[in-house]
């Protein structure tokens, strides 16, 4: 059980670290600099700030649905590949995938520290 804890946030970890070097990159000047153009054209046409922020307009809001769409899918994919502790219920399932977002939160802002 420690084992499958200890899984859970190193996956959390990767979470942040990827959504950085994600919005690294996606960063004028960068390699995917261009990005920041879509996304603003997106907000003055929807003027939405949910996508705005979700698609990397915000660095946490960015981390936080990174975790909750792709990271949390690829933790429940490897863990039912290789055996370890994947909720078999709905509520323990959903609680996990929504501590997630909460946990990558929560290293994103130590890291910062």
């Amino acid at each position: 059980m420690l084992a499958n804890i200890l899984i859970y946030i190193c996956f959390s970890y990767f979470a942040t670290a990827i959504a950085n070097a994600v919005l690294f990159l996606t960063e004028r000047g960068q390699m995917f600099g261009g990005w920041q153009d879509i996304i603003e054209k997106v907000y003055n046409k929807t003027q939405s700030n949910f996508l705005y922020k979700a698609l990397g307009g915000c660095e946490d809001c960015f981390t936080m649905w990174l975790s909750i769409v792709i990271v949390y899918p690829v933790y429940t994919a490897i863990g039912i590949k290789y055996g370890f502790y994947i909720p078999k219920d709905v509520p323990t399932g959903l609680l996990l995938w929504l501590l997630m977002p909460l946990l990558t939160y929560d290293i994103k802002t130590l890291k910062n520290i």
